[in-house]
């Protein structure tokens, strides 16, 4: 069995909702795709990636992103060698 995590949306709604808050704590996660974010100061996706850890082969585990995040969840997998990363080429939501 492999696993596939689809992480290759903008958050484009979460990005305005970011902006519109007066805590700089918060403003800092702009740019931050939303299966990063910190949660009890781990990724979010870290949990998952533990998760099917348990009861996955490491290496059968994908994740797909933009080419917006690509390069963060590249540098987020260096702790997770074992995960594929896989760039979808799109740098926009906008349909074609």
């Amino acid at each position: 069995m492999k696993a596939v995590i689809l992480a290759a949306g903008y958050g484009t709604r979460f990005l305005k909702d970011l902006q519109n808050i007066n805590d700089q704590t918060l403003k800092d996660l702009i740019g931050t795709p939303k299966s990063l974010l910190p949660i009890g100061g781990f990724p979010l996706i870290s949990y998952w990636i533990e998760a099917l850890k348990t009861v996955l082969e490491p290496k059968d585990i994908y994740i797909v992103t933009n080419e917006m995040y690509y390069s963060k969840f590249e540098k987020w997998k260096k702790n997770y060698p074992f995960v594929t990363v896989i760039n979808d080429g799109t740098s926009t939501n906008e349909v074609c």
